[in-house]
């Protein structure tokens, strides 16, 4: 199966920050497989989904809000 996504990943990889955004699924004896484009050379790889890490996202509440760049801060903290 492959699952183009709507709403696109923010990723570490071994080779650098990506975003994901196709996952592909061959069943159960199979890792899933996601198709990622790195952001610093946008360069298409392949990575098996134990390779992907998410990155930080503090508006869902996945890491720390007073810890990001400050340029990146777009609301104030309640």
């Amino acid at each position: 199966m492959i699952h183009e996504l709507t709403q696109t990943w923010s990723v570490t990889t071994p080779k650098g920050k990506a975003t994901v955004y196709l996952v592909m699924d061959y069943g159960f004896e199979t890792d899933t497989l996601f198709l990622c484009v790195l952001k610093e050379t946008s360069e298409f790889f392949w990575f098996r989904s134990f390779e992907c890490r998410m990155e930080d996202n503090c508006s869902i509440g996945r890491g720390d809000w007073n810890n990001i760049e400050p340029q990146a801060k777009s609301a104030k903290l309640p």
